[in-house]
């Protein structure tokens, strides 16, 4: 019998599989601790950042990991980290990120069943000893389960796993998952027996976007206040500003126009087909751009939505000379990973994948403690990161945050669909015949593993009359630590049974062979005992 059981930590979950002599982890989430994150100062410093994770009280073998969460680092007791080289990556640099956070905070609560574990404690030479990287479709054998990993479609190297159990049952645990055709290798079709779906959609916070004069400031359309001039020079002056940036703006605006319209390029195609909410984003931005200093914060979580939304608003400023800017300690580095896996991807490029620095007026800075330009701007923030009063008129996005982590006077939050809903992957499902049953978050599963028959390999003796296999030998089991499937081996001895038959004609009659040339008949008990019966 095999087990799945649900842990919890704030609103996120992974589970633990139990099968005989196999123990193993699905996942290992943590929450970030603390509240009220502010900066540093004299009278409140700066605190070491700190984690809660769910504590377990047994040993468990191996972990598989289908999403980035900073929580694989702080999982030690396990032995083999099964992960993709993506998540691998994403993770180290979630870890740079975290590192390099400087606030105060306010303690929160311990909750019972779980501890709490500082980042300074994190040791990056353990994890990195104990990672073995897993491709797409890689089949992997713990004792008597085959597990395969599968694509989810839903982000850069995120996969879904396929328990398969020896009596022939199938399970697929699944974390995330894209009807959508995305930048990402597509979703594989959800054809297991059963579904365990771990997939937390938590309450969020819906807004009203009809954008108007009191959702976004506009002053004076271009944000020129009007003054008194002392003279006509000044007033010529100033008239000048005003249609340079008229100017500077027309490039932008006119991909509205249907004339004025560039043919698509690979970004804009990858991004398609996306909830009405898109749309209002798409138009926020035009929006808040419209001033000549307008300047749009845009909260991401790296984990989760940074390269759809990013590609996306990529895709709308390409043709224009909006100043674009990534805060990142980090960077360079996961840069240069989401460049160098294309195998991940769903169509090869000859060049970069994510051309983030292709775009001229892109550019990477470590903080906010920058000079930033009078000019429009658009600039990727983490979804942790304290953003202060910099700009007159800034504006704050984020997207999908649940409703407790909102601050609805600073931040608009935007519900776009970024992955297949629940009820969609249960309809995806439900188009496969043989399905059995989905479990949603459900806190335990048990899934029957019992061997009702097994299949045997044997040699070139054996006799077989119809639907009968008479077998004599020696079963052995094939080495499951190098293979990818258990073979059963019958290597057969000489039996006196088999030497009588071998050389006379003989009748098989149900559980019983007739020898009508020697006159005897003989018997084959269920307990393997063969009795001459008399005439």
């Amino acid at each position: 019998m095999a087990q799945f059981n649900r842990h919890t930590i704030d609103h996120r979950s992974f589970y633990t599989m139990s099968d005989g002599g196999t123990r193993c982890l699905l996942d290992f989430t943590a929450k970030l601790y603390g509240k009220n994150f502010k900066f540093p100062t004299f009278n409140a410093p700066r605190k070491s950042i700190k984690f809660l994770v769910r504590d377990l009280q047994d040993a468990f073998d191996s972990l598989f990991v289908t999403k980035t969460d900073i929580g694989v680092l702080l999982c030690t007791s396990v032995r083999r980290i099964y992960i993709t080289k993506p998540i691998y990556y994403q993770i180290l640099v979630l870890y740079e990120e975290h590192m390099a956070m400087q606030y105060n905070y306010d303690d929160e609560e311990v909750e019972d069943g779980t501890s709490l574990h500082c980042i300074d404690d994190i040791d990056l030479r353990l994890f990195k000893s104990k990672v073995v990287f897993v491709n797409l479709h890689e089949k992997i054998r713990l004792f008597n389960i085959t597990i395969k990993t599968t694509s989810s479609g839903a982000g850069l190297g995120w996969i879904n796993y396929e328990f398969t159990f020896d009596n022939g049952t199938t399970l697929l645990y699944l974390t995330s998952y894209s009807l959508e055709q995305k930048f990402y290798l597509p979703a594989d079709p959800l054809c297991t027996d059963y579904l365990l779906i771990n997939k937390n959609e938590r309450e969020l916070e819906y807004q009203d976007h009809q954008f108007n004069d009191d959702t976004i400031e506009i002053v004076n359309e271009i944000d020129v206040q009007r003054e008194k001039t002392s003279s006509i020079d000044e007033l010529i002056k100033k008239q000048r500003i005003e249609q340079i940036e008229m100017i500077e703006q027309k490039d932008f605006y006119n991909q509205d126009e249907p004339s004025q319209k560039q043919q698509n390029t690979k970004v804009e195609e990858t991004v398609a087909r996306k909830s009405s909410q898109l749309d209002e984003f798409n138009k926020f931005i035009k929006r808040a751009l419209k001033r000549v200093n307008g300047s749009i914060f845009i909260q991401h979580d790296l984990t989760d939505s940074f390269i759809d939304v990013a590609m996306h608003v990529l895709s709308l400023i390409e043709q224009s000379s909006i100043n674009l800017f990534i805060v990142s300690h980090a960077f360079d580095k996961i840069y240069a990973q989401l460049n160098n896996q294309s195998e991940w991807l769903r169509e090869q490029c000859d060049s970069e994948p994510f051309p983030f620095k292709k775009y001229r007026f892109f550019k990477h800075i470590r903080n906010l403690n920058y000079a930033f330009t009078e000019k429009q701007k658009i600039i990727f923030v983490g979804k942790h990161e304290k953003i202060p009063e910099i700009f007159r008129t800034q504006q704050v996005a984020c997207f999908n945050r649940p409703v407790g982590e909102l601050d609805r006077k600073k931040c608009i939050n935007f519900q776009i669909k970024m992955e297949a809903t629940v009820n969609e992957i249960e309809d995806d499902y439900g188009k496969y015949k043989e399905r059995k049953e989905v479990f949603v978050n459900a806190e335990r599963v048990e899934i029957d593993t019992k061997i009702t028959e097994i299949d045997l390999l044997v040699d070139e003796h054996t006799l077989l009359h119809g639907n009968s296999l008479y077998l004599h030998g020696i079963l052995k089991i094939t080495d499951f630590y190098k293979k990818n499937e258990i073979q059963h081996i019958v290597e057969q001895t000489e039996h006196w049974m088999t030497a009588i038959m071998s050389k006379n004609s003989h009748i098989v009659i149900g559980n019983s062979v007739i020898f009508p040339e020697l006159g005897v008949r003989y018997e084959i008990q269920e307990n393997g005992q063969i009795r001459e019966i008399n005439h």
